[in-house]
C-alpha cells in the first residue's frame, strides 16, 4: 500500500513540473535565473538614395542618417564598380556579383543578364515562399529591368512630374506598408538626389543638391519612425541597410575617385558600430557586397556563383 501511495506522489509531482516548465516556456530562464529573451523575427529595411555622396551627411544638413551613422557599422570607402551608372550600381546591390557578370554596364541594360544572376529577392522567395517582399522606387528600370515581378509580393513603381514628386509617392507607399501590414524584406529608393546632382553638381559645397539631400534625409526620417512604431516592433530584429549606387562630382559615369566612392551603412543591434573610411580603392568593400549580408541576416544561403560575402558576422 505504501508502494502505491509513493507511486502516485511521485507521479503528482512529475506532473506538476512538466506542467509548470511547459507554463514557463514563453519565458525560459538562463544559468543565473535571468529571462531569456524571445527569438525575435529577423526583417529587413533596405534604403536606395541614388547618386547620394557621403561626404554631405553632416548633422546639420542630414540629421537623420548622420544620427544612424553613429549607430552603426559604416563604410565610407564603399566602391562603385566602373563605369559608374546606375545600371551598374544598383545591378550589384541587388545580384551579389561584380559587372563582369551581370553584365548592366550602361542604363540601356543591353546584354544584361539576370537569368543567371537575379535579385537577392529570389533566394529569400526561394526559402520562404510566403515571405512578403516589397519593392518601391521611382526609377523604374530597377523594376522592369533587374527585380523580376515573380519576386516581390508588391512592386511600387511610382512616377511623377519629377523626381521629387515620384520620391513623394515612394515614401507614402512605404510608410503605409511598414504601418498597415507585415512585410519581411523591403526596398525602399529615392531618386531625386541624384537627378538633382545631373541638373546642377554632385559637390558637397552645392546648396541645390544639399537641399535634395536634404529632403532625402527627411523622407528617411519618416520611414523610420514608421518602422519603430510598428505594433509589434519589440519583436522584430530589424536589419536597416542603407547605400547608394555611385559617388559623383561634376557628374558621375567616369572613372574618377569622387565617382567611385559609395557607402554602405548596415545597423542592426548584433552589429557593434564601426567606420571604415580612406581614399583608396584597395581593399576597400565593393557595392556586390550588401546582397551576401542580407542574406547572412537572414538565414539564406548565399550562393556559390556570387563575388560578395557578408561583411559583418551575424
Amino acid at each position: 500500500m505504501m508502494k502505491i501511495l509513493n507511486l502516485k506522489i511521485i507521479t503528482a509531482i512529475v506532473l506538476i513540473l512538466s506542467l509548470s516548465s511547459f507554463a514557463c516556456e514563453d519565458e525560459p530562464k538562463g544559468d543565473k535565473g535571468d529571462a531569456i529573451v524571445k527569438k525575435k523575427e529577423k526583417k529587413v529595411l533596405f534604403i536606395g538614395i541614388d547618386g547620394l555622396v557621403w561626404k554631405t551627411l553632416i548633422p546639420e544638413n542630414a540629421p537623420t542618417l548622420s544620427s544612424l551613422m553613429k549607430e552603426s557599422w559604416v563604410s565610407t570607402n564603399a566602391v562603385a564598380e566602373l563605369p559608374t551608372w546606375s545600371a551598374n550600381g544598383w545591378s550589384a546591390l541587388f545580384t551579389g556579383v561584380s559587372v563582369e557578370k551581370h553584365k548592366a554596364k550602361t542604363n540601356s541594360f543591353a546584354n544584361a543578364d539576370f537569368v543567371n544572376y537575379p535579385s537577392f529577392f529570389r533566394y529569400i522567395k526561394q526559402k520562404n515562399p510566403n515571405a512578403r517582399t516589397v519593392s518601391a522606387v521611382s526609377w523604374l528600370p530597377i523594376h522592369d529591368k533587374i527585380i523580376a515581378d515573380s519576386d516581390v509580393t508588391s512592386k511600387i513603381s511610382s512616377t511623377g512630374a519629377n523626381y521629387a514628386e515620384a520620391d513623394a509617392k515612394d515614401e507614402i507607399a512605404i510608410v503605409d506598408e511598414l504601418t498597415n501590414r507585415n512585410p519581411d524584406v523591403v526596398f525602399c529608393y529615392f531618386a531625386d538626389v541624384d537627378g538633382v546632382g545631373h541638373s546642377s553638381n554632385f559637390k558637397p559645397t552645392n546648396p541645390t543638391y544639399l537641399k535634395a539631400v536634404k529632403k532625402a534625409d527627411q523622407r528617411v526620417a519618416n520611414v523610420l519612425a514608421a518602422l519603430k512604431a510598428r505594433p509589434n516592433y519589440k519583436n522584430e530584429d530589424w536589419l536597416i541597410v542603407v547605400s547608394t549606387d555611385h559617388g559623383g562630382d561634376g557628374s558621375h559615369g567616369g572613372s574618377s575617385y569622387p565617382e567611385q566612392n559609395a557607402f554602405i551603412i548596415l545597423n542592426n543591434k548584433a552589429i557593434k558600430p564601426k567606420l571604415i573610411s580612406g581614399e583608396t580603392i584597395v581593399g576597400a568593400p565593393y557595392l556586390y557586397n550588401v546582397p551576401p549580408t542580407i542574406l547572412s541576416f537572414l538565414g539564406v544561403p548565399i550562393p556559390e556563383n556570387y563575388d560578395g560575402k557578408s561583411l559583418v558576422k551575424f
